[in-house]
């Protein structure tokens, strides 16, 4: 049995590493499982499903998903890397790169352990003007996250054997299932997504 760290590495059109987007997954496989590049077809489906809401400073084609063990030791390089491209272009007017909408999920509650370890999040973005409402995120697109993490979860559990997606708790070093999520209907800030500024404007 492995615990697998998949992170996902969404490509702006600037070609810019500093403005790449990064989600960070954790799943547990059987060794049966072969290589984490089992989950390359799930991860890309989620991604798929989100494709119509997500800004067009996201490239199209040339994602990665790199694969390393956990907890693993310091540096833990990646001991994987998978390629896959959306199935369309994202398209649409832009909202402000630092907004994203955040995936929570969370393992079933166990009598002596803090709940606060066995919870994750994901921010979902950056996002197109579709994925807004009244300054909300929009109906359809709460919708449309809650069914691709369920299929996703649904997905990996299909592998077979123990294959899970999973919380990781640094501070129990240790893989928790999850359980159920959820996704409020209020915008949140990845300020570290936000673009360098290009020019200062003075006064006096």
């Amino acid at each position: 049995m492995a615990i697998i760290r998949a992170q996902v590495i969404l490509k702006t059109a600037d070609a810019i590493p500093e403005n790449f987007v990064s989600n960070s997954w954790c799943f547990r496989l059987d060794a049966s499982a072969g290589s984490g590049a089992v989950l390359t077809p799930i991860l890309k489906a989620f991604y798929d499903t989100l494709v119509s809401y997500y800004s067009p400073v996201i490239t199209q084609n040339g994602h990665e998903i790199k694969y390393s063990l956990l907890p693993g030791v310091m540096p833990n390089y990646p001991y994987d890397t998978d390629v896959f491209n959306l199935g369309a272009a994202p398209a649409g007017g832009k909202l402000p790169d630092e907004l994203a909408v955040v995936l929570s999920f969370q393992g079933q509650k166990a009598a002596g352990a803090p709940q606060a370890r066995r919870r994750g999040r994901l921010y979902i973005g950056p996002l197109d003007t579709a994925a807004a409402t009244d300054n909300r995120p929009a109906t359809a697109f709460l919708t449309a996250m809650g069914n691709a993490a369920t299929t996703l979860k649904a997905a990996v559990t299909a592998i077979g054997g123990t294959a899970a997606w999973c919380v990781w708790s640094v501070a129990d070093q240790a893989e928790v299932v999850v359980n159920d999520g959820w996704i409020d209907n209020a915008f949140d800030v990845q300020r570290r997504r936000g673009v360098l500024p290009t020019s200062r404007t003075t006064f006096i």
